[in-house]
């Protein structure tokens, strides 16, 4: 018979207790697998892919995507961010500038690299062990050197690669992969809520339009990515060609360029465009590219307001009616309002104002920018910069 000792009773009750933690601890592990379970997506490429949900552990390949990634996943969208691709040019700083006031980790977050750069690393991406990475549609589209192979690659070592678009197509593509990437996240409900608030503001200036009956303006849109003496690059039927056309533009370059590209200054002059926007992406700030790692000063309007100037005493620009009106406008869009990212419902609404002032004149795009964020994102971006050439 074996006789209980205190000692004896404290190791009977501790061994109890040890078997009950741990059938809650594998219940615990049960319930949290058994939330998990595996999907077949579609994505922007038309690809299928296979996902387990809700991914956890992600890798955006564009950091460009961080915005709208945080508004569909919320609070807590860092701690699902386990790597990413750093092609942060000096002009998106801003926003980053407030991501980085709130969440400084944000800093650790482990690169990548990118196609864009020739610095994307299988090796790096396969030792976060991620869920799930994002690739912007461009990127595959442009057929960066050695990205099919690694995209490959990552498929079989059981890397979900799922492919989004907020460019080619920054309509209607960008509501499909907000609402794809809610579902992979398990939030259905908030990509909902973003899809609907993007297409209630866009639908504003869609149905207006539609009772307009003046001649469509014709608009020529530069990126200011060249000194002001030479021309940046225009877009057809991709980006800002899309965004021109659905604000009720006759974009000049359509027909002309195919996606991205340069104009023929002939053929502008001899076009004589109504209207004439410079997107700011990068040409006005003319900093160290130090990516992140510099903090840019407070947003200036007098660089654009500037080249805006400068860019009237091109050969042949005096005659242009645009310049002779003082229809030249200059809209500091970060390339997280046009490239890759669910602001430009707050662009269009912009660029018709500039067109038909007088049937959008109650229009305010800022404030629905304002609006969205305070919804939406984690952090507060500046307010969507518009100015116009003094006459």
């Amino acid at each position: 018979m074996i006789r209980m000792t205190k000692h004896n009773f404290l190791m009977i009750i501790a061994a109890a207790l040890l078997i009950i933690l741990s059938g809650e601890h594998a219940a615990g592990n049960e319930n949290r697998l058994s939330h998990k379970k595996r999907i077949t997506v579609t994505d922007l490429a038309g690809r299928k892919v296979s996902v387990q949900i809700p991914a956890e552990k992600i890798i955006l390949s564009f950091d460009r995507h961080l915005p709208t990634f945080s508004a569909i996943a919320g609070h807590d969208f860092l701690e699902k961010i386990v790597g990413w691709g750093k092609i942060t040019p000096i002009s998106d700083q801003n926003i980053y500038r407030e991501f980085k006031k709130k969440y400084p980790e944000i800093m650790s977050i482990p690169d990548i690299g990118t196609h864009a750069k020739g610095t994307f690393s299988v090796e790096k991406v396969m030792a976060l062990k991620p869920d799930l990475i994002l690739y912007p549609l461009w990127a595959v589209l442009d057929k960066y050197e050695g990205i099919t192979d690694d995209l490959d690659r990552l498929e079989q070592a059981g890397i979900p690669t799922v492919i989004i678009d907020y460019w080619k197509d920054p309509f209607e593509n960008s509501i499909t992969s907000t609402l794809l990437i809610g579902s992979m996240l398990g939030k259905e409900e908030r990509a909902g809520e973003i899809a609907a608030f993007y297409k209630d503001r866009v639908g504003k200036v869609i149905n207006r339009l539609a009772n307009i009956k003046k001649n469509k303006p014709k608009v020529y849109l530069e990126g200011a990515s060249k000194e002001p003496s030479q021309y940046g690059w225009s877009c057809g039927n991709a980006g800002w060609g899309v965004i021109l056309k659905k604000a009720g533009a006759v974009n000049i370059a359509e027909g002309i360029i195919k996606e991205r590209g340069t104009i023929a200054p002939e053929y502008l002059l001899k076009t004589n465009p109504d209207i004439i926007i410079v997107s700011s992406f990068g040409g006005f700030w003319q900093q160290p590219d130090d990516e992140m790692k510099t903090v840019l000063p407070e947003y200036d309007k007098k660089p654009m307001l500037d080249f805006l100037k400068a860019i009237t005493e091109r050969p042949g620009w005096g005659h242009l009616d645009a310049v002779k009106n003082g229809k030249i406008y200059g809209i500091f869009d970060s390339s997280y309002y046009i490239y890759n990212n669910i602001y430009t419902f707050a662009v269009v609404q912009a660029i018709a104002k500039w067109l038909y002032p007088d049937e959008f004149k109650d229009l305010d795009p800022g404030a629905d920018l304002h609006l969205f964020e305070q919804r939406f994102m984690p952090v507060y971006h500046n307010d969507l910069q518009m100015i116009e050439i003094n006459r």
